[in-house]
């Protein structure tokens, strides 16, 4: 049953990789379709954005330049899907 569970989190992940990366693609396309399918994806990652600009802003790697946290975000989904499927045992 446990690996059942780690299973469905590694999917999870997956699927919330692949709304960021519309998220990020999303930024290329300014044509009205494009900006309301940003702000419907900026919705489901708001939590996990303001998570990580949170973190970022008391950290050492504090930038004014640009908003660093989808790529972050990319990172974490990646890690996180790669350690639920070693959990899952598949």
């Amino acid at each position: 049953m446990l690996p059942m569970v780690f299973l469905t989190m590694y999917y999870f992940f997956i699927v919330l990789e692949g709304v960021l990366f519309l998220y990020i693609i999303s930024a290329w396309f300014p044509s009205a379709w494009g900006v309301r399918l940003r702000a419907l994806l900026y919705e489901v990652l708001c939590p996990v954005f303001t998570l990580i600009q949170m973190l970022l802003k008391h950290s050492i790697f504090k930038s004014n330049l640009g908003d660093f946290s989808p790529m972050i975000a990319l990172l974490l989904f990646s890690y996180l899907q790669n350690f639920f499927y070693q959990l899952s045992g598949y």
